[in-house]
């Protein structure tokens, strides 16, 4: 599937001794964002189709995307540029379903 979405983001440095702002950027910006997900496992249905119990492994990835930690080092290293990155959540799941 294909989101669109909007990613924003702030930065603030200050001197805790002092209270000066050492540095401050933020950046806001509109994003197409392919997801692709994949779920592989077992299911089970009952006889009158009102209870279904499923589990297995659930991989789901977000491109062109941008993390906290991507921002804060393209801050860090001064290249606010071409900053994206590939999210990815993956792990066991479990599903109950009651249908009427």
């Amino acid at each position: 599937s294909l989101l669109l979405g909007r990613v924003s983001a702030d930065f603030s440095q200050t001197n805790s001794f002092s209270a000066d702002n050492q540095a401050h950027t933020s950046m806001d910006d509109d994003r197409l964002v392919p997801n692709t997900e994949l779920e592989i496992g077992l299911d089970w249905n009952s006889s009158n189709g009102h209870w279904q119990f499923s589990g297995g492994y659930y991989i789901t990835t977000y491109h062109n995307t941008l993390t906290t930690g991507r921002f804060i080092q393209s801050v860090q290293a001064q290249n606010l540029y071409n900053m994206e990155e590939n999210l990815i959540i993956a792990g066991l799941m479990a599903r109950i379903e009651l249908r009427w």
